[in-house]
């Protein structure tokens, strides 16, 4: 498969859709920098696309590794006001594209298809503060803080294991395909810069002890392959203080 550079594929799609009447002014119109080449791309994302973009590029930016379609997928349809089981997308590999073609790739790794920033100093310029002060003001929400990434990412993983339930088995983690992630890498997200007071009430849900998050949380991460035993405990957590060890939290 060809792989366009951004810059040129700008050009590429803006000369396509050209007539020789308007060629002139195009030309002159073109991008001069590969910032300029950015900022054109993000005005031209929709209006209705916006949120889930910058909630896509939050995520890129923060992730501990590369994330599947199917694991974005998921945290698109996560609603963060009301922690509400997240209901997938039919085609995401479409719905991710669509959001914003200019800017992603989504390639092939091991059987998985991951979704990336192309190229990769486009994560660079979203977390630059020459687009916090840009001229085109109304690109400047698109910027992204560190704490804010590692906000949603930790956000999505709690949501996920607040909805896991006490039965954790190869079925139900067949329906949450951002589970495994979730529950091995939750804590970094949630120890990052000054996100854990974002997400105190998540936590406490957690880490309540007349609950089954927490322990479905542990027996995910023993699926995954997290440091497991031969025989795992049935229900390793007794009080708030032994999951946050198990956790690794303290």
């Amino acid at each position: 498969m060809l792989i366009i550079p951004v810059r040129f594929r700008w050009v590429f799609d803006t000369l396509h859709l050209c007539t020789p009447s308007n060629l002139g002014r195009i030309l002159d119109e073109l991008p001069i920098s590969l910032d300029y080449t950015y900022e054109r791309l993000l005005q031209g994302i929709p209006e209705e696309k916006q949120q889930y973009a910058h909630r896509l590029f939050r995520c890129l930016v923060a992730a501990m590794r590369p994330l599947s379609v199917e694991e974005l997928a998921e945290i698109f349809a996560i609603n963060f006001e009301s922690y509400s089981a997240p209901k997938l997308a039919e085609n995401p590999e479409e719905d991710i594209l669509f959001t914003c073609p200019s800017l992603i790739t989504i390639t092939e790794d091991k059987g998985s298809k991951i979704v990336q920033f192309f190229p990769l100093s486009v994560k660079e310029f979203l977390t630059s503060d020459r687009l916090q002060i840009s001229e085109v003001r109304s690109i400047r929400h698109f910027h992204i803080s560190p704490d804010g990434a590692h906000t949603i990412l930790a956000q999505a993983c709690l949501t996920v294991l607040l909805h896991l339930g006490e039965t954790i088995d190869k079925a139900r983690l067949a329906t949450s395909p951002l589970a495994f992630y979730a529950a091995q890498h939750w804590i970094y997200h949630a120890h990052f810069g000054n996100v854990a007071p974002q997400i105190q009430d998540a936590m406490k849900c957690l880490f309540n002890p007349r609950k089954p998050y927490l322990d479905s949380d542990i027996r995910c991460r023993f699926a995954s392959g997290w440091s497991v035993p031969t025989n795992p405990p049935r229900s390793p957590v007794k009080t708030p203080w032994n999951g946050v060890v198990l956790c690794g939290v303290m």
